[in-house]
């Protein structure tokens, strides 16, 4: 296992032990090895996906399993800073489709109008794969991504028979002693000068930014004794920081 994290090119690499699992069932084990591990002051780096999510609600937990891994972590004893090559190998990268026709995008897209207007659901992220055939060196695409769009929150994870490519502006969350810090974002436009006036003005991105800030509020009020998050009228005014995209970034604080 390879991983590079952030801006700054950190890297961990050769492992002592990496904790992987397909099925929810085996979730709290992997966890206790985690523990296990930062108690022995290793570095713990890897990747959870979506389906994870399904061990942490007890309503849609089901016995099925999976030929990808749910969860995969490496432990390290080091910490390093990569040097970046001098020269980009040459990679391949061809679009090949998406996974969803346009008569099934729709239909499902239906169900969805449906059940906001029914006030069954406040939002649903409804989204589709695009494909795409690779070849070549993984770092190189990987760097190329970084010069396009430098996200302050990226990570590059070269795992047994896969590679995972991350480029986010938004911190999903962050820990630190008892601190722990939320960076949602919501609303997003091409960009061009005069962009902010343009999303503080937009009924749909405020709509979509104050949201996203009450759910965070309201998960971090799950776990935390003092909460710091902007009100609703800070969320739709204030000042807000825009990258490449526009996106319009909060960020919220709990104790």
């Amino acid at each position: 296992m390879y991983i590079l994290l952030g801006r700054e090119q950190r890297c961990l690499e050769d492992p002592v032990k990496i904790i992987r699992c397909h099925q929810l069932s085996e979730m709290t084990d992997a966890f206790e090895l985690m523990e296990e591990s930062l108690a022995k002051g290793l570095y713990l780096a890897g990747f959870l996906s979506y389906e994870a999510g399904y061990a942490f609600e007890k309503k849609l937990f089901t016995g099925k399993k999976y030929d990808f891994p749910l969860f995969s972590f490496g432990a390290f004893k080091n910490l390093s800073r990569r040097k970046k090559p001098a020269d980009i190998k040459k990679f391949k990268l061809v679009s090949s489709g998406v996974n969803i026709s346009k008569k099934e995008y729709f239909r499902s897209f239906g169900r969805v109008r449906g059940f906001l207007e029914d006030g069954l659901s406040y939002q649903i992220n409804y989204t589709f794969k695009q494909k795409f055939w690779f070849d070549g060196d993984h770092l190189s695409l990987y760097d190329r991504l970084q010069s396009k769009q430098p996200a302050a929150y990226s990570a590059l994870v070269l795992d047994k028979d896969l590679c995972v490519l991350s480029l986010s502006p938004e911190l999903f969350f962050a820990k630190k002693g008892g601190l722990l810090k939320v960076k949602p974002m919501k609303g997003t436009l091409a960009y061009k000068p005069g962009l902010g006036k343009k999303l503080w003005g937009d009924r749909k991105n405020r709509s979509e930014n104050i949201m996203i800030v009450d759910l965070l509020r309201s998960d971090l009020g799950r776990i935390a004794r003092i909460l710091y998050a902007p009100s609703g009228a800070r969320v739709a005014r204030g000042s807000m920081n825009h990258n490449r995209q526009g996106h319009s970034p909060q960020r919220q604080i709990g104790r």
